[in-house]
C-alpha cells in the first residue's frame, strides 16, 4: 500500500491551484450584479445545475453549514432571485428554485465563466486539453467514490 505523506502536500496544492486558475481568476474579474456577492452567484449555478435542489444539498454542494447558508439563501430570497417551497414529504425541508431574475442571472455568469474558461483552455495545444478534461473527469469520479465508501 502506498504511503500518504507527500500525497497531502499534493491534494492541498491540487485544491487551491485549482480553485484559483478556473475559480477565483473568473470571479475576481466578473462585475458582480446589484447586492449580490461571489457565493450568491455559485449558489444560483448549484440551484440552475440541480433539479429541485434542496436546500441542505446546496449547501452541503457550497461546502457551507445550514446555519452559514440559511442567510445567503435568505438574501436571494429578498432580492428575488429564488423561491423556496417546502417538499411534499417532509414539510420540514425546502427546495430552492430559479425565479425568472435568478435564472437570468445564473445564465449569464455561466456564459461568462464558460467564455473565461474556453480562454484559459486555449492556451493548452488539443492534446493537453484532453489531457486535462479526462484528468479533471478521473478526479471528479474517483473523490465521489471515496465520499460514498
Amino acid at each position: 500500500m502506498k504511503k500518504f505523506n507527500s500525497d497531502l502536500l499534493l491534494v492541498y496544492e491540487l485544491s487551491h491551484t485549482y480553485r484559483d486558475a478556473l475559480i477565483k481568476d473568473f470571479e475576481d474579474n466578473y462585475d458582480l450584479p446589484g447586492n449580490l456577492n461571489k457565493t450568491h452567484l455559485r449558489t444560483l449555478l448549484y440551484i440552475k445545475f440541480e433539479k429541485n435542489p434542496k436546500m441542505s444539498l446546496i449547501s452541503s454542494r457550497m461546502g457551507l453549514e445550514k446555519g452559514s447558508f440559511t442567510p445567503v439563501a435568505q438574501k436571494l430570497l429578498e432580492l428575488g432571485y429564488i423561491t423556496k417551497n417546502k417538499t411534499d414529504k417532509d414539510r420540514r425541508k425546502s427546495i430552492l428554485l430559479l425565479s425568472e431574475k435568478g435564472l437570468a442571472a445564473a445564465n449569464e455568469y455561466e456564459k461568462a465563466h464558460i467564455e473565461f474558461l474556453e480562454q484559459k483552455f486555449s492556451q493548452l495545444d488539443e492534446d493537453e486539453n484532453q489531457k486535462l478534461h479526462e484528468s479533471l473527469e478521473n478526479l471528479l469520479t474517483l473523490t465521489k467514490k471515496l465520499i460514498e465508501s
